[in-house]
């Protein structure tokens, strides 16, 4: 007698559908907005991405002011600060916001940050966004306890690998009187302070300060971790009895070359440069 033999069961509609949702759950991933192909500016871009989107910025000029409106986003460049430039049209508000609760899953990199006056460029309250990759230029004017960095209000970024030049206004280039932030590997060249930092249980490390008119840096508490800043040749490096961590150096950094010059943009139309490069 032949031995029996067994079909397989056919799978159930209900379970198909499961299986179905579970693969295109897994396939589905961030979107990335491009900025002006997909939307024409920023602020529009931001305004339909969500928690994890990505909005990617073509080269140009936009004269433009950024709130994140709490949301875990990136928004980045797609050729790098040389290539893409923000400045704001006024100087009612800081050209970018992080007022909403946003984590370090709100990312903003890649851009050079022009001419701003009188107000902070970026302010950042009770969030804890990641700054990093930027360049600003030619702020001025910035009026008492403004800076090119604002950060207060039980805020925590991480602002790193950033370069600030000619900012000879800035009552701090950073300055924080909030506790917990990161401050690591960004080059301060050219202010009227560089690191103004009230900031408890904190992280300082590997930055360069120098060409400040008034003082390189100061911290009045105790309970942060500063190690291997180099500070050097501000009118007075250490502020108020401030003393250098035993790591810290006070030696030329040895540049290599100057910073390129940044052209000068006229404020007009929502982006004053378009490039000829077409997505992808």
């Amino acid at each position: 007698m032949p031995a029996p033999t067994f079909a397989p069961p056919k799978p159930s509609l209900f379970i198909l559908t499961i299986c179905l949702l579970v693969i295109l759950a897994l396939t589905v991933s961030a979107d990335t907005i491009r900025v002006p192909y997909d939307m024409l500016s920023i602020p529009a871009a931001i305004g339909i991405a969500t928690d994890g989107d990505t909005v990617l910025v073509y080269p140009g000029t936009y004269v433009v002011k950024l709130n994140f409106y709490g949301k875990n986003i990136t928004v980045t460049s797609l050729d790098g600060p040389s290539a893409t430039m923000l400045m704001p049209p006024d100087d009612a508000t800081a050209t970018v916001r992080f007022v909403s609760g946003e984590t370090d899953s709100a990312v903003l990199s890649g851009f050079t940050f022009l001419d701003g006056h009188n107000i902070p460029v970026i302010y950042v309250s009770g969030s804890s966004p990641t700054i990093q990759n930027n360049r600003f230029f030619n702020h001025y004017g910035l009026m008492q306890n403004h800076a090119v960095i604002r950060v207060t209000g039980d805020a925590h970024p991480n602002i790193h690998h950033n370069l600030f030049d000619n900012n000879r206004d800035a009552w701090g280039v950073i300055w924080s009187d909030t506790d917990s932030i990161t401050v690591t590997n960004n080059t301060i060249v050219n202010a009227k302070r560089g690191m103004v930092i009230y900031s408890a249980n904190s992280i300082v490390k590997n930055n360069i300060v120098t060409g400040c008119s008034e003082y390189g840096f100061f911290n009045n508490l105790l309970s942060m971790i500063r190690q291997y800043n180099d500070i050097w040749n501000n009118t007075i490096d250490y502020y108020d009895g401030m003393m250098a961590d035993s790591t810290d150096l006070s030696v030329d950094p040895l540049f290599v070359d100057t910073v390129a010059v940044v052209p000068r943009y006229r404020r007009s139309g929502r982006r004053i440069h378009r490039s000829r490069r077409h997505p992808q």
